[in-house]
């Protein structure tokens, strides 16, 4: 489990980008998939969790989507423990049901930050 941090309202805007595996049922993920448009959980992160949106299609347990865009309630607070390469779960209370890596934040991709 992952301390959880509560949102305080901020405008910062953080964009980023991640690619995601589900994982399965079997695995201990979700038993149907996510909704289309806006899907809310809790990024984990560092040990901590913030709550965030990924928007995009329907994704089925053990699916992949990739560069999914991920929306955070409080990005002043989780913006400083991402960088691109940076890996980390997503979760539905206290089950995970995604593992993620950050592959782009405001336009920087990992080939530019090699």
């Amino acid at each position: 489990m992952c301390e959880t941090r509560l949102p305080k309202l901020g405008n910062a805007s953080v964009r980023t980008y991640a690619d995601l595996r589900f994982r399965t049922t079997a695995e201990g993920g979700r038993h149907g998939a996510t909704p289309s448009g806006q899907f809310s959980c809790q990024m984990e992160v560092a040990g901590q969790c913030f709550d965030c949106r990924v928007l995009g299609d329907s994704v089925s347990p053990g699916q992949a989507a990739t560069r999914s865009m991920l929306m955070f309630l409080s990005p002043e607070l989780v913006a400083p423990l991402l960088k691109v390469g940076t890996a980390f779960t997503l979760r539905e209370g206290a089950r995970a049901i995604a593992d993620g890596r950050v592959v782009e934040i405001d336009g920087v991709t990992a080939a530019e930050t090699r």
